[in-house]
């Protein structure tokens, strides 16, 4: 059985990761728009993909993972796995088990407005929210401070502080886009990363949690991972809400020891690695899930107290990543 990485990007590491996993039964291929894609560095296979958004692109996947003895895929990306979920059957029907989302839950929590509504079902917390159209029209804010981003960014791109309500009107005043930008209340507090793990049949299994020490760009550079007991309670109320299957990458903040949801992502977070270093092994449980293989309990915790530092690397592209057409 060979796994599927698609929109792989910078993530070798976590090629390296499934490799370990199958340990010689099996390849693992990525695919990616980008040739100069890092994970296309430690591939057993890769392959430039049509852009997500092509008529051809669907096909396409679902022809490579026929030829190619493909049993697992994954997405590193939201907009992919949202397309790949209206193959899911034609993929099953293939061989190839899909580890993805309802399109639902991933459109909502693309969007940091609805975000709150399953932040409200879950019952967990959520930062106070306001669309800069919102603002315009006269939302009644508190003092501050803020958070004014992108309603649908990705990490902390965009980003800017405003310390007051005046700050934030002056923004939106100022920009031509005020239905997609938000002001978020700017909170106080520790910064946690939860991944909520499920099976295969979308069975809330465990969690690993860490506590994030060091951020650049909206990126932990440096955590130590936790077992926080109020975490520990969230995750399965997550899971059962979200019905995905794999990861589901988490960001929240715990104000005075209570939760508060900060960003959902459908999807192996980059911060994941950071657990792995800990003992964790969600690449390990979903090939054994897939081939039907018996789990080791070990593989569904991280061991609490590890501290770990996020690297930087440098890779040979060994040989250029294929052109794979259909029929090929």
């Amino acid at each position: 059985m060979n796994v599927l990485i698609s929109c792989a990007g910078r993530q070798a590491g976590l090629v390296r990761m499934f490799q370990a996993a199958l340990d010689g039964r099996g390849e693992v291929i990525a695919t990616d728009a980008d040739p100069l894609s890092a994970a296309f560095c430690l591939a057993d296979r890769s392959f430039v993909a049509p852009p997500i958004a092509h008529e051809t692109y669907l096909d396409w996947v679902v022809e490579l993972c026929r030829a190619n003895d493909v049993g697992l895929a994954l997405s590193l990306f939201e907009a992919d796995t949202r397309r790949l979920e209206s193959v899911r059957r034609t993929l099953e029907q293939a061989g190839c088990r899909l580890i993805g989302a309802p399109p639902e839950i991933i459109d909502q929590t693309e969007d940091k407005v609805r975000t709150r509504d399953l932040a409200d079902d879950i019952g967990v917390a959520y930062p106070g929210t306001w669309t800069l159209r919102e603002v315009l029209e006269g939302a009644a804010l508190p003092a501050g401070p803020f958070v004014v981003k992108q309603r649908g960014g990705r990490g902390s791109r965009g980003l800017a502080m405003a310390g007051s309500r005046e700050e934030v009107t002056t923004l939106a005043q100022q920009s031509s886009e005020a239905d997609n930008w938000i002001a978020q209340v700017r909170l106080v507090g520790e910064e946690f990363g939860l991944d909520v793990v499920n099976d295969l049949r979308s069975r809330y299994r465990g969690s690993y949690q860490r506590r994030k020490l060091r951020l650049e760009s909206g990126e932990a550079q440096v955590a130590v991972s936790a077992s926080e007991e109020v975490l520990l309670e969230l995750a399965p109320r997550i899971a059962e809400r979200t019905n995905h299957q794999g990861c589901l990458n988490v960001d929240l903040m715990l104000v005075d020891g209570a939760p508060t949801l900060l960003e959902v992502n459908a999807r192996f977070g980059g911060d994941y690695a950071f657990s792995h270093a800990a003992g964790a092994n969600l690449p390990a449980l979903l090939v054994a899930w897939a081939i039907g293989e018996p789990i080791q309990e070990a593989w569904l915790h991280s061991r609490p107290g590890v501290t770990s530092l996020r690297t930087s690397s440098v890779l040979p592209l060994a040989a250029a990543p294929g052109s794979w057409k259909p029929g090929a």
